[in-house]
């Protein structure tokens, strides 16, 4: 079984509070935590639909029984590898087999008959919101403006929302949410 966890959330959104009050025409300090919440939300939503990490954040993958000997990391861009523990003793991450030229990054384990692997990593596009690509952001903007004009949630998001961050989306081989 495969577990994905977030481990150190983003600690930057990649939308300012500004440029949401902006796009939506709306002035500061009226409704400024419902719309660090809705751009939060719009984060999530992107990041869960796309598979990647848009600012810097942690995660760990374990797997309980025996794990595969290449494992696709769930989250993009990923930064770099923390720390990879197989039945409890810790591996040399540089010892392991990384490949991050692909999407998503690959790890190679050492020929092992593990009961429990656990590796956690670092992904993101970066620590600051200009890091983040433009559409993605526009997205995450739209989302904010979708909510904003449609508080009863009567309606579906715009197509425009996942037409912006169609290009940006991961497919794995195995389903991330198990």
């Amino acid at each position: 079984m495969r577990y994905i966890t977030l481990v150190t959330p983003p600690s930057a959104e990649p939308v300012s509070l500004e440029e949401a009050l902006v796009q939506c025409h709306a002035d500061a300090g009226i409704e400024d935590a419902w719309f660090e919440a809705r751009i939060a939300a719009g984060r999530r939503k992107a990041e869960d639909y796309i598979r990647r990490s848009l600012t810097t954040q942690t995660w760990a993958l374990r797997f309980d029984g025996v794990g595969p000997a290449v494992v696709e990391l769930p989250r993009s861009p990923v930064q770099r590898l923390v720390s990879i523990t197989v039945d409890a003793e810790t591996v040399d991450v540089n010892k392991v087999t990384f490949n991050n030229e692909g999407s998503p990054a690959r790890v190679i384990l050492p020929s092992i008959t593990a009961n429990a692997v656990r590796i956690k990593y670092v992904a993101g596009y970066g620590d600051s919101p200009s890091d983040v690509p433009g559409p993605i952001r526009d997205a995450i903007l739209l989302y904010v403006a979708h909510c904003y004009g449609n508080r009863e949630g009567e309606s579906d998001l715009p197509k425009a929302f996942y037409n912006l961050i169609d290009p940006y989306r991961l497919f794995l081989c195995f389903d991330p949410r198990v």
